[in-house]
């Protein structure tokens, strides 16, 4: 009994998260928008984030099939500024896999 508690804990976690806490923009460049013909899509996702919370996200802000997420941890890199240097923060991005049929319009504002 308790094991079915905790897991509809989880559903109801994983459904609360915002999306704007989850996704954070789509990262457009010339590789991502080739995988876009492959039905696969990234995303700037929050670090804390998962493959769970990423998927309930997709599916909720575009009303498509979620069938597989891959997470990329970019680490940190270390930038020197003439004679002070710093460090440029790590991102996590997200690539999303639709299901055969779906579609995600990102670029229908432009023309």
């Amino acid at each position: 009994m308790s094991k079915e508690i905790k897991k509809s804990e989880k559903k109801q976690a994983v459904e609360k998260a915002s999306v704007s806490d989850v996704l954070l923009k789509p990262w457009i460049t010339e590789s991502s928008t080739n995988l876009a013909h492959l039905n696969k899509y990234v995303f700037l996702a929050d670090k804390n984030s998962n493959k769970k919370k990423i998927a309930q996200a997709v599916e909720n802000l575009y009303q498509v099939t979620v069938e597989a997420v891959n997470i990329i941890n970019m680490p940190r890199k270390k930038r020197v500024y003439g004679r002070t240097s710093g460090w440029k923060t790590g991102f996590k991005k997200a690539l999303i896999t639709l299901k055969k049929d779906d579609k995600i319009d990102l670029f229908k504002e432009i023309k």
